[in-house]
């Protein structure tokens, strides 16, 4: 009897073992979907994320540009303004200067242009004589004796044809010499050099 049941329970847990075993393999089987899934969706979230930064790179690379545009075209806007009043303050600045300014120019029988002219600035109260030693770059020669200027940039009085250095101030005959003529702001002197007829105005008063 005891040989029978040993013989009946030998198979049946033969066949538990195996049941056993068959459960155990077909779980991670089971289990292997879920982990596929939990993949694909950690792949997604990764994917979206990706996604969402590059929006967020881009937007932000835009709003930059943007910025610097406008920073850039408020600078040149600036400095626009800046030349533009840097330039009327030069202008201004030239006005004033030639309001208290008296002008030299110098002309040769023969020749339309002046052979030399200059200013200067701040010239009321100054001579002639004083004015035109102002400016280190003329070469003349006033004759003390004489009490006249006899020579300008190489050109002397001569005496014998009848060529020689005339002033006209302000446009009109000049009543006093180069010591005693007192100068104003805005005042024009030009010097003629030839003979009395050669002078555009009349120098010899009626």
């Amino acid at each position: 009897m005891k040989k029978f049941i040993k013989l009946i329970t030998l198979p049946t847990l033969a066949l538990l073992l195996v049941a056993c075993q068959s459960s155990t393999e077909e779980q991670p089987a089971e289990s292997a979907p879920a982990e596929s899934t939990e993949q694909v969706s950690t792949e997604s979230t990764e994917s979206t994320e990706s996604t969402s930064g590059d929006a967020e790179s881009e937007a932000t690379e835009e709003s930059g540009e943007e910025q610097g545009s406008e920073e850039s075209d408020a600078a040149a806007s600036d400095n626009g303004e800046g030349t533009t009043e840097e330039g009327e303050s030069a202008t201004e600045d030239t006005e004033v200067a030639n309001e208290t300014a008296a002008t030299f120019a110098f002309y040769v029988s023969g020749e339309e242009a002046p052979i030399a002219e200059f200013s200067v600035e701040d010239a009321e109260g100054l001579s002639v004589l004083e004015a035109l030693e102002s400016n280190e770059e003329l070469t003349f020669n006033f004759n003390e004796t004489e009490g006249v200027v006899d020579s300008i940039e190489g050109y002397e009085n001569d005496y014998t044809v009848g060529n020689t250095w005339t002033y006209v101030y302000n446009g009109e005959y000049a009543q006093l010499g180069v010591v005693s003529q007192t100068l104003e702001a805005g005042d024009e002197i030009d010097w003629y050099y030839g003979t009395i007829d050669e002078i555009p105005i009349n120098v010899v008063p009626e």
